[in-house]
């Protein structure tokens, strides 16, 4: 998503056509993907565990009628892996307020769920989990920014799953011995920006259906 918004400094649009036609490879999966990945639990305990969160990477819902996922009484919430979540299992929400659509090519892999309240009362949050490169913390995180090519990422999963609210959990790893490595952003989505996202998205998917190449919108 960050490729089709143009903020991917690594894919443009182009280049992200030509790999989901198969014209070109994918990405080679790296050192930093693989280290990136098995961190990904590492850094969930921990914020479990800062936030007093029960950590539950098998999580089961009550039931079959529910979401909601059994706490400890003695934590204030559990935080959980989320399965895939796809357009075609939920629906979301044409912006424009006027209709619901399916969007059954739509998917969307978060890191973790936060739960919080009982089960006739409670709330979900999103989180996404990110290893923070020292050049990548010079640049954005130690100015309290964050990558845009993530912002865009967490976007997209709140418009699959309908969550507004997500915790951006960064870890830099060469902060251990002077700093707190772990980095938290507040994000909370706004409509104007996911009627946006999901605009270039939908046109993107349209051009894969069609074999019609985007093209790269200059900037303003």
């Amino acid at each position: 998503v960050g490729a089709i918004m143009g903020a991917n400094p690594y894919c443009s649009i182009v280049k992200l056509y030509k790999e989901k036609k198969g014209e070109i490879p994918p990405p080679v999966f790296n050192h930093a993907m693989e280290w990136g990945h098995i961190l990904e639990d590492v850094i969930a305990k921990k914020y479990a565990k800062d936030n007093n969160f029960y950590f539950d990477p098998d999580a089961i819902p009550l039931n079959d009628e529910t979401d909601y996922v059994p706490c400890p009484d003695d934590n204030d919430g559990v935080l959980y892996k989320p399965k895939i979540i796809r357009g075609g299992d939920t629906l979301m929400a044409d912006l424009s307020g006027q209709q619901t659509v399916p969007y059954e090519w739509a998917y969307a892999h978060p890191d973790g769920f936060v739960q919080t309240g009982v089960p006739d009362h409670y709330e979900v949050s999103g989180i996404e989990i990110k290893t923070v490169s020292e050049g990548m913390y010079r640049k954005y995180w130690a100015n309290n920014e964050i990558p845009p090519w993530q912002y865009y990422q967490v976007v997209w999963y709140s418009l699959v799953t309908g969550i507004d609210h997500w915790k951006l959990v960064g870890f830099a790893p060469h902060l251990r011995s002077s700093a707190d490595p772990m980095l938290i952003h507040d994000l909370y989505m706004d409509a104007d920006t996911k009627t946006k996202v999901l605009s270039k998205v939908g046109y993107f998917w349209s051009c894969l259906e069609s074999g019609v190449m985007p093209h790269i919108e200059k900037p303003s």
